[in-house]
């Protein structure tokens, strides 16, 4: 179950990630018969009910902690590698590229960073538009980019969302959907308050990416390094 969990983290097909997670459940659902097995070998008949809501109350605590866990390893990690990105001065696509192939990431999540540091440094609808226009451009982007032209109520919105209905990409199109729905409502803010929010969920979105092999791997070490201590202790007993 240690294992699978850190291949998930750095998996990204759908199929793969379903896959491995399949084979997780099946790990994890071989440990519980042999646990309740030993429990009613070595604990008496009169502190079994006991023994055994403590094992019970230890999965459920110890899940619990593995979220906890697996946020903070996100925040940590994601944070550390992003900083890499997020102040770059010139973040082109082939320094982008490179700093990715520094840290082992491969050439989509590069492209998927570069995206997403076009729409957190455009400075008008214009630079916003160019991004939603931009076929070479990553779905998600161009998603924000399009949002972000919403929320400022700029002229180029209608131009933006037409192209975005007229791509055939469904996620482009789904984006552009939900905003027509709210269209009407939408009431012109501040363009500085509204680009800085972009800016900040871009980032944000840089380092959920980036440290997502961490929630899974952290946690699973965890669970390793618990799975040894108890199985030493089991030997001795």
């Amino acid at each position: 179950s240690a294992v699978l969990n850190v291949v998930f983290g750095f998996g990204a097909a759908l199929y793969f990630l379903i896959f491995v997670w399949a084979c997780n459940g099946y790990a994890q659902s071989l440990g519980w018969t042999p646990c309740m097995r030993a429990a009613a070998n070595w604990i008496p008949f009169s502190r079994r009910g006991r023994a055994i809501g403590l094992i019970g109350t230890g999965y459920q605590v110890t899940a619990a902690l593995t979220f906890v866990i697996a946020v903070g390893a996100v925040e940590w990690h994601g944070h550390r590698q992003a900083a890499a990105f997020t102040e770059m001065t010139e973040p082109t696509a082939a320094n982008v590229e490179v700093a990715a192939k520094r840290q082992g990431h491969d050439p989509q999540t590069a492209r998927t960073i570069h995206g997403l540091l076009r729409v957190a440094q455009a400075k008008d609808g214009s630079e916003l538009l160019a991004v939603v226009q931009d076929k070479q451009a990553v779905a998600p982007a161009r998603a924000l980019a399009l949002e972000t032209l919403n929320d400022l109520a700029d002229p180029r919105r209608d131009e933006a969302l037409r192209f975005a209905e007229a791509t055939g990409n469904s996620f482009l199109s789904q984006a552009a959907e939900r905003l027509r729905k709210k269209l009407n409502n939408t009431q012109p803010s501040n363009p500085a308050v509204v680009l800085k929010k972009t800016r900040q969920r871009a980032h944000r979105t840089i380092e959920v990416l980036l440290g997502r092999s961490m929630a899974f791997f952290l946690p699973a070490m965890l669970l390793a390094g618990a799975s040894i201590v108890m199985f030493f202790f089991l030997r001795e007993r």
